[in-house]
């Protein structure tokens, strides 16, 4: 699910080519995208958790 949300986000929406510098970092898209998708493992991870493995 993470590799499936980076991929998009880099590869099929315009994040491909973002570029934002703060002082001396550089957010890439991919490192934009990157962030999201470990924000999607973390809610889906915390839910199927929460739903299947901790029933109760």
């Amino acid at each position: 699910m993470q590799l499936l949300t980076v991929w998009l986000l880099s590869y099929e929406t315009r994040l491909e080519y973002f570029e934002l510098k703060i002082a001396a970092f550089t957010l890439s898209g991919y490192g934009l995208a990157t962030l999201i998708g470990n924000v999607v493992y973390t809610l889906s991870n915390y839910g199927y958790n929460k739903i299947i493995t901790f029933r109760g």
